[in-house]
């Protein structure tokens, strides 16, 4: 979540990579992996959420939200 909110904040994936040292190497990669996807199939992902909620949750709802359909 925290890679997601940066980019909507103006920052690049790449520039991030800090921000996941804490974890171990492979959680590094399915933070990072899960982000680019959840990030690149935002559209797709808003349209099955569209379809089952009744209002527009806010920014970072949505995001968790994304992220979860995606995975």
């Amino acid at each position: 979540m925290r890679l997601i909110q940066g980019v909507r904040e103006g920052r690049s994936l790449g520039d991030q990579t800090g921000a996941l040292r804490s974890l171990p190497v492979a959680d590094q990669a399915r933070a990072a992996r899960l982000a680019a996807e959840t990030l690149r199939h935002q559209g797709r992902a808003d349209r099955v959420i569209e379809g089952l909620v009744n209002r527009k949750p806010a920014p970072q709802i949505a995001d968790v939200l994304r992220l979860a359909v995606v995975e």
